[in-house]
């Protein structure tokens, strides 16, 4: 009977402290998900997934390509470090790597840490787990920056970025363009800025752009990006369904504007009865970029059953996301909950699974 009540109470326990974890935990950085196994935890994101079945180019990083340029050379470890402590940029005592840091992100992080005068202390650079995408911490294209003692810094991007909108978590999004025509923006998380460094064509880099043309040569990206050929926008893609997505594989649908007229439509990414979670859906210039809408109040949409996105090629539309008549785009679908999440929302093919459809409007 001791035995039996003992056992009684040890369940009882076991069954209190995995209700108070599971309330408190929400995963939002990707360390530990939220409700589920609370003691599970995901050490890491393979980035390496279903092979693209149409060609991107280089996996490898080429030298000036990217909508906007490369961002200058890939810097070894030792480098990148001579030139942040030179311009007074620190890590405060964190063990993070720099290996593959882009000269653009040190040149603009120098520059605003001498403009804003508030000992900036950088928390992550290239490594960590951190979400796909080809201006990503991985490719050398962010910064995570310390906020929680730095109040400084937090008036100087509010100051002087603007506020142009919010995550699907409602983290503030703040943007600005910079001396070489690219921009910065960053996002506010609790305890730091997670802050992007885009360059432009005065670098001195190949922005990558053939004057004239509406075809943007993208720059480096993930093995896991599968292209489908979503068609004309105003016209249809029938719904099709998904079966073989792989957690951190991103399907990126191919949706060419029109060069003349006024053409709308909506694209939606729809779970299955088997699904887990809910889809991103992202329209930017590149495939697999899911990171960089178009428009990042009307381009990117999650919801936990059908993510839509009405599309349209009037430049006056109110609430729509508007795309330039005559160019490309992507509507990248992802197993994320946000644009800044790392972890993905399933586990497998089945879970995974959606439906994809594009009608005119």
């Amino acid at each position: 009977m001791s035995a039996i009540i003992g056992l009684i109470i040890v369940l009882a326990g076991w069954l209190l402290v995995d209700t108070i974890m599971r309330g408190l935990l929400d995963g939002e950085e990707g360390e530990i998900t939220g409700f589920g196994p609370w003691s599970q935890i995901k050490c890491g994101v393979s980035y390496l997934g279903e092979t693209a079945v149409e060609s991107l180019g280089s996996l490898t990083t080429p030298s000036g390509t990217g909508p906007y340029g490369n961002g200058g050379s890939s810097l070894s470890e030792a480098d990148a470090l001579s030139q942040l402590a030179a311009a007074g940029l620190g890590d405060g005592g964190n063990v993070i790597s720099y290996e593959g840091l882009r000269q653009n992100t040190i040149n603009q992080i120098a520059a605003m840490n001498s403009d804003c005068g508030c000992d900036i202390v950088i928390t992550e650079a290239t490594g960590g787990t951190h979400a796909l995408g080809v201006y990503s911490h991985e490719n050398g294209y962010k910064l995570d920056l310390r906020t929680k003692d730095n109040p400084e810094l937090v008036q100087y991007v509010e100051d002087n970025f603007d506020l142009i909108g919010q995550t699907y978590l409602g983290k503030d999004i703040y943007q600005r363009s910079d001396d070489t025509g690219g921009y910065q923006k960053c996002i506010f998380h609790d305890t730091h800025l997670d802050c992007q460094f885009v360059p432009g064509a005065s670098t001195g880099m190949d922005p990558g752009i053939d004057s004239g043309s509406t075809v943007i040569t993208c720059g480096p990206r993930p093995l896991n990006v599968t292209v489908v050929d979503a068609g004309v926008l105003g016209g249809q893609y029938n719904q099709t369904r998904f079966d073989t997505a792989a957690p951190n594989g991103i399907y990126a649908f191919k949706i060419v504007v029109p060069t003349s007229g006024v053409v709308s439509g909506d694209f939606r990414a729809t779970i299955t009865s088997a699904s887990s979670g809910g889809k991103l859906v992202t329209v930017s210039s590149c495939p697999g970029d899911y990171t960089n809408p178009v428009d990042s109040r009307f381009c990117s949409k999650y919801s936990t059953e059908s993510s839509r996105l009405y599309l349209t090629s009037d430049p006056n539309a109110d609430r729509w996301c508007v795309l330039q008549a005559g160019k490309t785009y992507y509507a990248n679908v992802v197993s994320r909950e946000s644009i800044t999440s790392s972890v993905p929302n399933c586990s497998n093919s089945a879970t995974c699974s959606f439906y994809a459809a594009m009608q005119s409007q």
